[in-house]
């Protein structure tokens, strides 16, 4: 059985399609820090892997803006310290100064 031009096409096009958001799928996990430990059936579990620390780009009306590694953990307003602190025209308001960075 062969398949038609316009049928091969349409084949690969679902194929690439499929492949490229299993990609995107797996990317996204690895990003949030996701991996999945495998043993015997059933007894798959999701785990956040463990990072040491993040890298952070700080900005702004901060006194030393740049990029900082920070230990994982680290909440907002400690990036803001890492970088010399606020400057006194920084809305800090703006800023949920108790969220965690991220890498």
């Amino acid at each position: 059985m062969y398949l038609s031009r316009r049928e091969s096409l349409a084949l690969v096009v679902l194929l690439v399609l499929s492949s490229v958001g299993a990609g995107v799928y797996f990317w996204r996990r690895a990003m949030r820090g996701e991996v999945t430990i495998s043993g015997p059936p059933g007894t798959e579990a999701t785990v956040e892997a463990e990072k040491k620390e993040f890298v952070v780009h700080v900005c702004g009306a901060v006194k030393s803006p740049g990029i900082y590694k920070l230990p994982a953990g680290t909440r907002v307003y400690e990036a803001i310290a890492a970088a010399g602190g606020a400057l006194p025209e920084a809305d800090q308001g703006a800023l949920n100064l108790a969220a965690f960075v991220q890498d």
